[in-house]
C-alpha cells in the first residue's frame, strides 16, 4: 500500500505565489510605509535574503509582524487561485 502524504508549501517551491504575494504586497505598501515592487525589481529582490529586502524596502521593523501577519491571511484567501510550479505534480508522484 502506497503512503498518502500532504504537502504544505507557499515560499514558491511548490505553488506558484509571486504573482500573489507582488500583488498584496503591493497593495499594503502605502499602509505600511514601503516601495511598490515593480516587475523590474522581482529579479533583484529574489537575489537578496530576507534582512536585505527589508532593509531595500524601508518597511519598519516595528510594522514587520502585523504586515507578515496581513499578508498570510490575504494569501490564505488566494490558495484556490494559485497554481502549481510547472513540472512539480510530475516530480512529487
Amino acid at each position: 500500500m502506497t503512503p498518502k502524504v500532504i504537502i504544505f508549501d507557499f515560499d514558491g517551491t511548490i505553488a506558484d505565489t509571486v504573482d500573489a504575494l507582488v500583488s498584496i504586497a503591493n497593495r499594503l505598501a502605502v499602509d505600511f510605509g514601503y516601495r511598490h515592487i515593480s516587475p523590474e525589481q522581482l529579479g533583484f529582490l529574489k537575489n537578496l535574503t530576507s534582512r536585505e529586502i527589508i532593509k531595500y524596502s524601508g518597511v519598519s521593523l516595528f510594522k514587520i509582524p502585523f504586515l507578515v501577519k496581513k499578508v498570510k491571511g490575504e494569501l490564505k484567501d488566494k490558495i484556490p487561485e494559485l497554481k502549481p510550479i510547472p513540472g512539480i505534480k510530475e516530480a512529487l508522484i
